[in-house]
């Protein structure tokens, strides 16, 4: 499986469905339209799909806290490869009309928080792959957003944002081995910083944002544009 066709199953499923109610609801239709895509288009495999599937495949570390059971959003099984797909929906608060539905969305605000877990996502692919060995495939980390904050690019030479590490804007590099942490002094940092360490990945990364198909501009309820675009970040393992 290959992110061109991840690409291809998220861009056949907008001509079905643009929006959605929750990232649970993007996370069902998507997983839906993937195995519906891959069957027709490669009978002679084998395919299971599951959501939240529990992975006890990762072995922590003895310096490492126990920090609960941890999940990925759409496991993908093909002819016994595994290819994890992690998925974040972020969006601003605006009413869509699509179809005959009319989404009201919610504000989910706290861009510094998606950005840091939607690297996290990546971090647990990459944890994966090495726990996985020779049955891991790739993996994905998929976000969809209609807020701008996400892929907005700031001016670098000044930003002093505490989160600028995380940041997840046009054309943003991730260096591997590069420590990303909260840009506040370990001591002053509130108790949800510190329940949100430092990061480190394994491989280098590049983000890119692409548009997701539009309504028709009458189709939204506010008479107003309400975008939405998206990223999707491939994982290799360490032996790619």
């Amino acid at each position: 499986m290959t992110k061109e066709f991840i690409e291809s199953v998220l861009l056949a499923l907008a001509k079905e469905q643009k929006v959605f109610w929750s990232e649970a609801d993007f996370q069902f239709a998507f997983a839906w339209k993937l195995k519906e895509m891959f069957e027709d288009s490669n009978p002679q495999s084998t395919i299971n799909v599951r959501l939240e599937r529990r992975v006890d495949a990762l072995k922590k570390r003895d310096d490492e806290k126990k920090s609960g059971d941890a999940y990925i959003d759409i496991w993908v099984e093909i002819d016994k490869i595994v290819y994890p797909i992690e998925l974040k929906y972020k969006t601003i608060k605006c009413i869509i009309k699509d179809g005959y539905e009319e989404y009201k969305l919610k504000q989910h605000s706290a861009s510094d928080i998606g950005c840091y877990l939607y690297l996290k996502d990546v971090k647990r692919i990459e944890e994966l792959s090495k726990s996985l060995g020779d049955k891991f495939g790739k993996g994905f980390a998929i976000m969809l957003t209609n807020d701008h904050l996400y892929w907005d690019r700031p001016n670098t030479s000044t930003d002093t944002t505490i989160f600028r590490d995380f940041r997840i804007y046009e054309e943003r590099k991730i260096v591997a081995g590069a420590t990303l942490d909260w840009g506040t002094p370990s001591d002053n940092r509130p108790a949800w910083q510190k329940r949100l360490g430092p990061l480190t990945l394994t491989h280098n990364y590049t983000i890119n944002w692409k548009d997701y198909p539009k309504l028709n501009k009458e189709g939204n309820a506010n008479g107003e544009d309400f975008p939405f675009k998206y990223t999707i970040i491939e994982i290799n393992s360490d032996q790619s």
